[in-house]
């Protein structure tokens, strides 16, 4: 039934390889147990629980930087010690503090109502049990696990982004708008652009689902297939740390400006 489906998706040469590969890891004969509950977490909660964070820190990080020029505090901020660049980098800090700490106090009360209303019968099944043409070695508590880092990678680099957007502006309002833009816009239109594009743009943070587990989506990276839920793991937090230099030194700019 993989290889069939692969057939009708046009999946081929190294990349059918090496999806096969991966499927080949996978431990049959499978382990039918509870799995509604699982299937209810792993495939409509978690693929979304990132989005309520981010409408959170867009409110909350956008007027990080452009609120001072609001506020008209921006010269103070001149005569102090420490300067604006170490301003900024504790901004950036307490943003991404902020961050963690929206996650943890949404998280620990959804992991916890899970537990007792779920249970946790049937962690160790594989997610094939969900979605039989899945092609990744996961169980259900790995999958979860996977779904909660990509929605706490997912929300640092999309407040990076934020609050670099913040900084390059003198405007509350349009650094709102362009935090609203960043988390939206691409969700909208990445249905209507070709398939390779569609990939590219689920790289940007918020902007991919962890539901891609179930899939079989790759990039080709230097000529080698890589499945996509492993990048879009780690690329947010690619777009956090590129994020830290670019908004100090665009503060730094706008206050010598």
């Amino acid at each position: 039934a993989i290889e069939a489906f692969m057939d009708a998706s046009g999946i081929e040469g190294d990349e059918k390889e090496y999806l096969l590969s991966m499927n080949e890891k996978v431990e049959i004969p499978f382990s039918y147990v509870w799995t509604e509950g699982w299937r209810t977490v792993l495939g409509d909660s978690l693929p979304d629980f990132g989005l309520m964070i981010a409408i959170v820190l867009v409110v909350c990080l956008a007027p990080m930087f452009s609120g001072e020029w609001q506020t008209k505090t921006g010269a103070m901020i001149l005569t102090m010690k420490q300067g604006w660049g170490k301003d900024a980098l504790a901004k950036l800090a307490v943003g991404f503090s902020f961050t963690i700490e929206i996650f943890l106090l949404i998280a620990i009360p959804n992991i916890i109502v899970q537990m007792v209303y779920l249970g946790v019968s049937g962690w160790d099944a594989p997610i094939q049990c969900i979605k039989m043409i899945a092609i990744a070695p996961m169980n259900m508590a790995q999958a979860e696990v996977y779904e909660y880092l990509f929605a706490l990678f997912g929300t640092l680099g999309f407040a990076g982004l934020v609050m670099l957007i913040s900084s390059l502006s003198k405007n509350d309002l349009l650094s709102i708008v362009g935090g609203f833009a960043l988390l939206f816009v691409p969700m909208v239109i990445s249905e209507y652009l070709p398939y390779t594009l569609q990939l590219i743009v689920s790289l940007i943070p918020m902007a991919g689902s962890s539901a891609d587990i179930f899939r079989m989506n790759t990039l080709n990276i230097f000529g080698k297939a890589v499945w996509l839920p492993y990048v879009e793991l780690w690329t947010p937090l690619i777009f956090m740390i590129a994020c830290i230099p670019v908004t100090v030194s665009r503060w730094a700019k706008i206050q010598k400006s």
